[in-house]
């Protein structure tokens, strides 16, 4: 449990610059979604193995929140995404050339 505020401080403020965004920049969706799989059989695994410890359970169980939220943004921002990564590799070339 003692790991949710760092989990938090490290989370929330890439949520938050997503949404002001519009977009999610180079976020590797392979990536958010292997940690959303691998946060969610945490809990199962401690469930099984821990007995459901309260505490080990909490800080899983807002690691899969704020996976699936930062998953989520993701596909809802995918289109914004493509669209703002072209037209930085657009200005980058134009300034190669």
């Amino acid at each position: 449990a003692s790991s949710i505020p760092l989990m938090l401080s490290s989370r929330i403020p890439q949520v938050v610059t997503n949404f002001r965004n519009g977009h999610t920049g180079v976020l590797s969706p392979v990536t958010l979604f292997a940690n959303l799989l691998g946060s969610t059989a945490r809990i199962f695994t401690t469930m099984q193995e821990a007995g459901g410890d309260i505490g080990m359970l909490a800080s899983f169980g807002t690691s899969v929140l704020m996976n699936f939220i930062m998953f989520s943004q993701v596909i809802l921002y995918r289109n914004a995404t493509k669209r703002v990564i072209a037209e930085q590799k657009a200005s980058q070339a134009k300034k190669t050339n």
